[in-house]
């Protein structure tokens, strides 16, 4: 049997790839952390929307079609428009079409 006496080492202990241990483990604690902060922006609801109580949409009644009122006022407004865009149309193409138009009109005026 060896009776000797282990040597204690003077100093600090040096272990091969200590350095790179610690590297990556602090690497990867900033990741969870910044996993941690991004979780919390997107799904933490009462940060996100401050100005309200309930974290969900309140639904209220819709309306399917407009009212008849307002449909008759967009015609007439849209009839105005196109007359007016028509009034500063002053040219008029003499065609055949339109002067087979003008007599069919004389014809079943007369009548």
């Amino acid at each position: 049997t060896n009776k000797r006496a282990v040597k204690q080492p003077r100093g600090p202990i040096l272990v091969r790839g200590m350095a790179r241990f610690m590297e990556t483990k602090q690497l990867a604690n900033r990741l969870q952390e910044e996993k941690r902060l991004r979780e919390e922006a997107v799904f933490n609801f009462n940060t996100r929307y401050k100005g309200h109580t309930q974290p969900y949409t309140i639904p209220k009644p819709f309306k399917l079609s407009k009212n008849n009122v307002q449909k008759d006022k967009h015609k007439q407004l849209k009839k105005q428009l196109h007359e007016e865009q028509h009034k500063t149309c002053t040219f008029r193409p003499e065609t055949l079409e339109r002067t087979n138009r003008d007599l069919i009109k004389r014809i079943l005026d007369d009548e």
